[in-house]
This record gives structure tokens, sequence and C-alpha cells, in this order.
């Protein structure tokens, strides 16, 4: 029994483990690339630029918070993913929209920490790479029941590209 008990305690250790690791791999061309998109406002748009520091800050502080917890609200880790986006809209301008669309129900459903974080940015990492005209970016969270009872969320995450592909 004792053996079994230590197989357990390890095996959370090192999910844990693998929890804190996809935590800390914010993609470093996000953080370049934001920069960037900061930098090139100062001067044009002083305003803008001010309101982008912020949000680039409001990410980062969410996301040393959130590296403490195993287990957020979704609203927390949507808040989070609602800074990425702006961001990233910020820097492709009129090319990227997005919609996030969730169940009262489901906000307050605990999750796994930056959970999310990953599948938006390859959405979007993916939906730009083909250089179309625009690129939609729909998230979309509902709770599931089984039997009446809810049991889980379903999580969409879709990106839409418009326009012709590149020769």
């Amino acid at each position: 029994r004792d053996v079994e008990l230590e197989k357990v305690r390890l095996y959370n250790d090192w999910m844990r483990s693998r929890l804190q690791v996809l935590r800390m791999q914010m993609n470093p061309h996000f953080v370049c690339n934001a920069l960037n998109t900061i930098s090139s406002a100062i001067s044009a748009d002083p305003q803008r630029a001010r309101a982008l520091v912020v949000r680039f800050s409001d990410l980062f502080r969410r996301a040393l918070t959130l590296s403490d917890a195993d287990w957020v609200e979704l609203r927390e880790e949507l808040a989070f993913v609602e800074d990425y986006l702006q961001l990233e809209s910020a820097r492709f301008g009129a090319r990227l929209s997005f919609a996030i669309e969730v169940e009262s129900a489901a906000a307050r459903v605990r999750v796994p920490t930056l959970l999310l974080q990953p599948l938006i940015e390859n959405a979007v990492r993916h939906g730009v790479a083909d250089d179309r005209d625009t690129l939609q970016i729909a998230v979309r969270i509902t709770t599931v029941a089984d039997a009446g009872v809810q049991s889980g969320l379903c999580v969409e995450i879709t990106n839409r590209s418009t326009g012709p592909l590149p020769a």
C-alpha cells in the first residue's frame, strides 16, 4: 500500500512539474513582438502606447500570479487570454479580430492554470502564418451536463482566415 501511495505522490509531483514548465513557456517571440508593437506606437500614438504597456504589464502580472496556483477559475484564465489577444490585435491591426463567449456557469469552473494560453497562441500563430487577409479567433466555452449534473466544460477555439491563399 505504501508503494502505491508513493507512486501516486510521485505522479502528482511530476504532473505539477509539467504544468509549471508549460506556464514558463510563453513564446519569447510574442514578448519581442509585443514590445515592438508598443515601441512603434510611442511616437505615433503615445496614449495607445501607454494603454498597450498597461495591457502588457497586466498580462505578465497575471502570468506571475497564476504560476503560483495549480487551478484557477476560468474567468481568471480568460482575463489572461483577453490581454494576450488584445496585444496581438494591436500588432496585427484590422487583420486580427476575436470574440470570447462563455456560459456564465462555466466562468466559475476551476481549470488548470494557463490551460488556454498555448491553445490561443497556436490559433493565432498558425492562423496568421498563411498571410491571408484576416484572422478571426473565436473562443466558446459551455458547461456539459451528464444526467442533469454539470460534469465538465466544452472548450471550442477556432481560427478562420479569409482571403486567397498565397501561391
